[in-house]
């Protein structure tokens, strides 16, 4: 009796790991088939000691590609950098990523198109360093490895929209209690979806998180009104962004990079407003330039509302568009057109 329910076991288990094998097979052939680029890997992430994932160099997914260094542009670096050009860095997040725009439309590459057509600037490429969840931390660790290798002409920061995240991250997933961080600063969360091997790696893991899940939860609960800001944001996070953005504009400095800091804009979720807020003023003392995206966006007479999605944080590609128009008009004062060398 025992050794028969021993093999109904092993047998169960074994058909079960070898269908769930043959279903993870057959979606990355039709995957491949479908989204396949030539000389790129299917998948985003793979694991790092520091960030605990980060993008995989000529990586791709059902969604975008990201080139040589990881960076979503559809292009590899160009090596040596061209001296008919720009070489800029943009850091952020989801936002500066565009996970909702399409190839082409993000705002890194409607930038690099409107540079692309100066005379002296042909070949600028506009490197977009986004990555989704990342932090003020993740992104400075991200900056001390690029930048040095790099040398970018300019660097543009789209910081502070995922301390929160990343604060609620510690507390919920990693049990962190924030009072006990004192002045530890930069510490990121581990227990986000792409450092779980499953979620990097596994089709079917990745097809139940945002296919299935999505299914599950299309009706969420109706919230009351938010709560008070101070309520809701611990000391310590502010203070660890202060330390973190300081650290990324002295080591910018340092390096004699200029730097454009982008005033971000949100609709409806004022817990991510204080870090632009914060971002600006630290930025404006050091003599740095300030995106003013609000503004920028209210100036036509548009409801704020209509250039972003659902979000609230993420703009359409037509608010992209017009993101890339203010960036450039401030890189055309930060680089005068008539420094540029005079075409035959």
């Amino acid at each position: 009796m025992k050794r028969s329910l021993l093999f109904w076991v092993v047998y169960t288990a074994a058909v079960s790991a070898l269908l769930l094998l043959g279903l993870e097979g057959v979606g990355r052939v039709m995957i491949h088939l479908k989204h396949g680029v030539p000389g790129k890997t299917y998948g985003l992430w793979i694991a790092d000691p520091e960030l605990g994932a980060d993008h995989r160099p000529n990586g791709y997914n059902t969604h975008t590609r990201v080139n040589d260094w990881g960076f979503r542009n559809p292009e590899d670096v160009v090596v040596p950098k061209p001296a008919d050009g720009l070489r800029i860095i943009v850091f952020g997040g989801s936002t500066t990523f565009g996970y909702n725009l399409a190839d082409g439309d993000t705002y890194t590459e409607r930038l690099e198109a409107k540079l692309r057509q100066v005379p002296g600037w042909e070949h600028s490429q506009v490197l977009n360093a986004g990555r989704i969840n990342f932090s003020a931390g993740h992104n400075l660790i991200l900056m001390k490895r690029l930048v040095p290798k790099l040398q970018p002409d300019l660097v543009i920061l789209y910081e502070g929209v995922n301390e929160m995240q990343n604060a609620w991250m510690l507390q919920l997933r990693d049990g962190v209690n924030l009072d006990t961080l004192a002045d530890r600063w930069g510490v990121l969360a581990k227990g986000f979806d792409q450092n779980r091997w499953l979620k990097r790696n596994s089709i079917l893991v990745r097809f139940f998180d945002y296919r299935i899940k999505e299914l599950l939860t299309a009706h969420p609960k109706e919230t009351g009104p938010a709560a008070p800001q101070s309520a809701l944001i611990h000391p310590w996070i502010i203070e660890n962004y202060r330390y973190l953005f300081g650290a990324m504009l002295d080591f910018l400095e340092e390096r004699q990079v200029p730097v454009i800091m982008i005033r971000y804009a949100s609709v409806h979720n004022p817990l991510i407003v204080p870090f632009s807020e914060i971002s600006a003023e630290m930025a404006e003392a050091r003599g740095i330039p300030v995106y003013e995206m609000e503004r920028h966006l209210n100036e036509t007479g548009r409801p704020l509302a209509g250039w972003f999605i659902a979000t609230g944080a993420h703009v359409t590609a037509e608010g992209a568009r017009r993101v890339a128009d203010g960036l450039f008009q401030m890189i055309e004062e930060a680089f005068p057109l008539e420094e540029a060398e005079p075409q035959d």
